[in-house]
């Protein structure tokens, strides 16, 4: 069994991209799971996809898709099973974060988009990523949250694991790509085959400010660049 995942406390947003989510999993037989609000307190609720990964996995599904909240679907023709015919894998199938082509590149993966099984290997990896407490060297976060960012955290044991990763890391267009692009501002600097484009599985719209901009994008492509 197959289980979609997706959190969120931005009602605005899941209100664009969860319809899809859901259409997609009935589309392919797989079952949607939608959780609101944090499952980590004192963590930022992004580190909370860790916790609903692990949770579920202990019902005993086989595979997991989380899609982060600001994620939307434009090609749901597109079955997961398409996807592991493309590019098996053994454990995680995640995409290798967006670059900038004047930029070093500050994470080696992005986990908006994971589809993963139900592995001891993939168990560990998210359950060392919660381990993870010092602090991120790339970005700025909330006091109040004490923790690094959970994406920093998933590519550090990613990389200290190195050979023995059970994460299998996809390059762009593959899996997702960025649509924040339309919106101007640094995102035209961003490498074109990180770009959305007509055709792409999934549009990431991370990033996008102000917040109505990204309501704005999103709300476009889910009403005129859905394929279906």
């Amino acid at each position: 069994m197959t289980t979609l995942i997706s959190l969120s406390d931005r009602p605005a947003l899941t209100d664009i991209t969860w319809p899809i989510l859901r259409e997609y999993g009935n589309r392919h037989g797989y079952k949607v799971k939608l959780l609101e609000g944090t499952l980590l307190p004192d963590r930022h609720i992004a580190w909370s996809k860790i916790v609903a990964l692990l949770n579920t996995f202990k019902e005993g599904v086989d595979k997991i898709f989380w899609v982060d909240d600001d994620c939307l679907i434009t090609d749901t023709t597109k079955s997961l099973e398409d996807i592991e015919n493309e590019d098996p894998f053994d454990h995680i199938l995640l995409a290798k974060d967006f670059q900038f082509t004047n930029a070093e590149q500050l994470s080696t993966i992005n986990t908006g988009v994971m589809l993963c099984k139900n592995t001891k290997n993939t168990k560990d990896y998210f359950e060392a990523a919660l381990d993870v407490n010092d602090s991120c060297p790339i970005c700025k976060f909330n006091p109040r949250w004490q923790h690094p960012w959970e994406q920093y955290a998933l590519d550090r044991v990613h990389l200290e694991l190195g050979e023995d990763s059970p994460v299998k890391v996809l390059p762009p267009p593959k899996l997702q790509t960025l649509l924040s692009f339309a919106i101007g501002q640094h995102y035209r600097l961003l490498k074109p085959e990180c770009l959305w484009h007509p055709g792409s599985f999934i549009a990431h719209s991370a990033g996008v400010k102000p917040f109505e901009a990204r309501l704005s994008l999103l709300r476009h492509a889910a009403e005129n660049h859905v394929k279906r």
